[in-house]
């Protein structure tokens, strides 16, 4: 499976199931942070911890990170990332913005190696936090 149709895949999958994460301490934001946007990335975060692969990635590129003592993104600052080339977004198009941050990330050569496959920068974080909600889940 080529890269960019694995990242559709994962992403796409992600982005179908639906779903909203609730009471997990671990993606908070604070109150500045409209209630739309926060739901709409804790919803793909969510929605990725329920794929294996993701999961997988995740846990692996966070042992990574652990490491070469790198610290961890959090929701709050991919909120920020996609804000700032997308713009205020929300469920219905947080695809889009995710998309168009990883296109900027791939062109700018901001990518992770992860268990041999090279996934953009924000594609590794969300699957990193994905991980972190998988495991908090009983």
């Amino acid at each position: 499976m080529s890269t960019l149709s694995r990242r559709s895949f994962i992403l796409s999958s992600a982005l179908a199931v639906g779903g909203v994460i609730t009471g997990v301490y671990l993606y908070k934001f604070n109150v500045a942070y409209p209630e739309k946007r926060a739901q709409a990335l804790h919803s793909v975060i969510e929605n990725l911890a329920g794929l294996p692969g993701a999961v997988r990635f995740g846990n692996i590129f966070r042992e990574q990170q652990q490491k070469n003592k790198k610290s961890m993104a959090s929701a709050k600052s991919i909120s920020r990332r996609l804000d700032d080339i997308f713009g205020d977004f929300r469920r219905n198009t947080i695809g889009e913005a995710l998309n168009q941050q990883i296109q900027k990330e791939l062109q700018s050569s901001q990518i992770q190696l992860v268990d041999g496959w090279y996934l953009a920068k924000t594609e590794a974080d969300l699957f990193a936090l994905a991980s972190m909600v998988k495991k908090a889940k009983p």
